[in-house]
């Protein structure tokens, strides 16, 4: 009689391993569907590209610090602009990168008024922590200013 129950309930350490087993392998695929639906931003999408460019960039920078005549920006008396203080013969851009959504980043052509100055309206910018990055040309040199703005 003993035998006979024990053949009925089977071998319980085989269906633990089983299930076991089947948890393990739901749980690797939920984290591997999870981890492939998440939105991944590089920093920039030609990264390698500027990397490679960036002895030219240090030039650059040494460059814009030695100068006397900079980039200089202020918040407007009514905070509705970035007003950009700009040399009357360069040209370049001026762009606001978000670090943690490049979907918003702004890029602007420099265009002074009559009066050298540039303004940005803050509304076309969303809310939150930027990086300012300014480059420009003036008399075939090059140069370029970073600086960081919370609006």
């Amino acid at each position: 009689m003993e035998t006979q129950t024990k053949k009925q309930r089977g071998r319980p350490w085989l269906w633990g391993t089983i299930i076991v087993y089947c948890l393990f392998a739901s749980g690797t695929l939920g984290f591997v569907f999870f981890a492939s639906s998440q939105k991944v931003d590089l920093v920039s999408e030609d990264y390698y590209k500027q990397e490679l460019q960036y002895q030219q960039h240090i030039e650059t920078v040494k460059r814009t610090g030695d100068a006397a005549k900079k980039v200089q920006w202020n918040l407007s008396a009514d905070a509705t602009s970035i007003d950009f203080q700009i040399p009357n013969s360069a040209t370049g851009t001026i762009r606001f990168y978000r670090p943690a959504s490049s979907t918003l980043d702004k890029s602007f052509a420099m265009k002074a008024g009559s009066d050298g100055v540039q303004r940005i309206p803050v509304a076309d910018i969303a809310k939150g922590y930027w990086k300012v990055k300014i480059e420009w040309k003036e008399q075939n040199n090059s140069y370029y200013e970073e600086t960081e703005v919370t609006i």
